[in-house]
């Protein structure tokens, strides 16, 4: 059945980013947050900032055949959305019962380390 979910990536330049998980939508959150916190020094680079996420994504999984995917149109069957907006520095989350708007970088980094 799976645990789909989605990062989107907006402010690239050109179309968004869709980053695919088929089993992670549990961690979502917390694998944005930490890619967040270590990309820090990347929140201007839209294109680094992209890809320490999607590696945050796949780092135990990084030579699996399925299970991620990378695309410039949405899945369509994602349960969890996580938008990064990297223009305005923000994320907005619509993953399972969890419900953030706009909320900054930062605090979003910083977030699951509340907990």
């Amino acid at each position: 059945m799976g645990a789909r979910a989605q990062v989107i990536i907006k402010g690239t330049g050109h179309a968004d980013l869709y980053f695919y998980t088929h089993w992670g939508a549990n961690t979502i959150i917390d694998t944005v947050s930490c890619a967040l916190d270590r990309g820090r020094s990347r929140w201007d680079d839209p294109s680094y900032l992209a890809r320490i996420i999607f590696s945050e994504m796949i780092k135990d999984d990084v030579m699996e055949l399925i299970g991620y995917g990378i695309s410039t149109e949405s899945v369509g069957d994602s349960q969890w959305d996580v938008i990064v907006d990297v223009p305005s520095q923000t994320v907005t989350c619509d993953a399972g019962p969890l419900r953030i708007k706009n909320m900054s970088f930062r605090k979003f980094a910083d977030f699951t380390k509340e907990f």
